[in-house]
């Protein structure tokens, strides 16, 4: 099939390709996948399974930035705290990971730059972080005041 060169992209959402500072974003997960990745390939790992997660963050400036990360299937922390960062909870040993349960989630996440070889500066996702409840929240009253 031929692409139409003369359509309209309109409709599509325009992804800001700036670089985010280090820290904590709210992020809605927009695709979240099972692939295999050269780059995961190890012993307990022979085909590169792992989860593909993009994490769309809705900047202030109206844009989206896009954070993608690979989790291995042999890194079952790290694929629980996703887990329960938005709100499901953990997969025991020996039960399946259902990723179609983490699709249009809101979740928290802690993003990192990262230097590729080719010396590109891009956002990571070092870590995904529980809500934090808003009764646990500090209110302005509960705030001590130093005399």
């Amino acid at each position: 099939m031929k692409p139409v060169w003369d359509e309209k992209e309109n409709n599509k959402k325009k992804f800001n390709d700036t670089v985010l500072e280090a820290g904590i974003y709210i992020g809605k997960i927009k695709k979240c996948e099972w692939v295999q990745s050269e780059y995961m390939i190890n012993q307990y790992n022979p085909d590169g399974d792992c989860l593909s997660v993009w994490v769309d963050v809705e900047l202030e400036d109206g844009g989206t930035k896009r954070l993608f990360d690979r989790i291995s299937v042999t890194n079952p922390s790290k694929l629980n705290m996703l887990r329960t960062a938005v709100g499901l909870k953990p997969v025991k040993r020996n039960e399946n990971f259902d990723e179609t349960q983490l699709r249009g989630k809101v979740v928290n996440v802690e993003a990192d730059e990262y230097t590729s070889k080719a010396g590109k500066v891009s956002n990571i996702i070092k870590d995904y972080l529980p809500a934090i409840p808003a009764e646990k929240i500090p209110m302005e009253s509960d705030k001590s005041i130093p005399f």
